[in-house]
């Protein structure tokens, strides 16, 4: 990979990098608190984290039938969430118009791969970025235990 950097951009990391540790374990605290809440919930809420390399929380995504009332739910309680995935990649129209520029036909049309479809519109995430006090990952956690 050929990667350049122009100068600006080389002197932000050049700060913000000695702080990445340290942001990258505050949003593993986050993830750590929202864990133990949603461990405790029904229906197996806990999304699986992995195990054998260092979870940085980047995301916090949940996965829920009832997606989009619990978002609306949490909205209603001052709780924003984002769905980062709203389509799974064979349903993407810039990949199926490739396709479709290249002669080839669509690698699988609607309703070919239910799982990915069923993934992508039961997938949003939480807030978990580094800058959530704590008493705001509390109030997460509480609007969580109220809707779920």
């Amino acid at each position: 990979m050929n990667s350049r950097l122009d100068e600006i951009q080389a002197a932000f990391l050049r700060v913000l990098l000695p702080a990445l540790p340290a942001l990258n374990a505050a949003r593993q605290q986050v993830a750590a608190q929202y864990s133990a809440v949603l461990g405790a919930l029904p229906g197996g809420a806990l999304p699986p984290r992995p195990t054998e390399a260092v979870d940085v929380a980047h995301l916090f995504v949940l996965r829920h039938a009832r997606r989009d009332a619990l978002r609306a739910a949490l909205l209603a309680r001052g709780i924003q969430t984002d769905i980062h995935y709203p389509l799974p990649d064979h349903l993407q129209p810039g990949f199926i118009a490739r396709l479709a520029a290249l002669g080839e036909p669509p690698m699988a049309p609607a309703g070919a791969l239910p799982v990915s479809e069923a993934a992508c519109a039961e997938v949003f995430s939480l807030p978990c970025h580094p800058s959530l006090d704590a008493g705001q990952v509390q109030r997460v956690c509480d609007a969580l235990r109220e809707v779920w």
